[in-house]
């Protein structure tokens, strides 16, 4: 009986000291961490390469020269007539006539220039026709410098060139366009309506005096022949 007490306490023993490892040899390993991908850094967007501007070549690029002078005179033709024949309360159109010519100007030097310093051409002779249609739309509204009506439809046609001219077609330079006359304040006339001085009147162009033409000079008769 005491070999049997001794054998239940050795069992014992046994489980207390084997159990605790049994029983970890039972329970399943912990999975092995995943570790998250290192962040990347993002890709920079590739800096976009400027489209080279193109350059006039061949014929074209005198003509544009030539269209570009010939426009520049036509807007000269027109701030000449408004500085004189504007009434004060048209102002404003005067403002934007003389803003216009110095574009055209402008404009007019950068064309010398473009073979070296090209520029948007197509985007400024578009944006110079759009604004030109708007004043000469707003002139003939509020019925002022009757005498540039003209030269706004010459620079109309100009710019109309141009943009033919950009876009492949073949053009010709128009023939160089003579102003009418500039209307001049004429303290002496009535004005419209009423008997009020300052009017303007069309004065004639003066007509260059005739350059007389110098009387040929004499012939010299022969000397008389000494008788022997």
């Amino acid at each position: 009986m005491k070999q049997s007490f001794t054998c239940r306490v050795c069992v014992a023993l046994a489980s207390v000291v084997l159990l605790p490892g049994v029983v970890a040899a039972q329970e399943p390993s912990p999975a092995p961490a995943i570790e998250a991908p290192a962040a990347t850094a993002p890709t920079p967007a590739p800096t976009p390469v400027p489209t080279p501007l193109p350059l006039l070549m061949g014929p074209a690029y005198p003509t544009m020269r030539a269209l570009a002078a010939a426009l520049q005179t036509e807007t000269q033709h027109i701030v000449a007539a408004a500085e004189t024949s504007v009434p004060m309360g048209r102002r404003m159109i005067v403002m934007n006539v003389r803003m216009f010519s110095r574009r055209t100007a402008n404009f007019r030097n950068r064309v010398d220039l473009y073979q070296t310093q090209p520029f948007d051409i197509v985007g400024e002779v578009t944006q110079m026709r759009t604004r030109a249609g708007m004043i000469s739309t707003r002139q003939r509204a509020a019925q002022v410098m009757e005498t540039t009506y003209e030269d706004w439809d010459v620079a109309l046609d100009v710019l109309d060139r141009m943009i033919k001219l950009l876009n492949g077609e073949k053009v010709t330079v128009p023939p160089a366009h003579t102003p009418r006359p500039v209307p001049t304040p004429d303290p002496q006339a009535p004005a419209a309506g009423g008997d009020r001085p300052g009017a303007m009147r069309t004065l004639p162009r003066p007509v260059a005096p005739p350059v007389a033409t110098p009387a040929p000079a004499p012939t010299p008769s022969p000397s008389p022949t000494p008788k022997s």
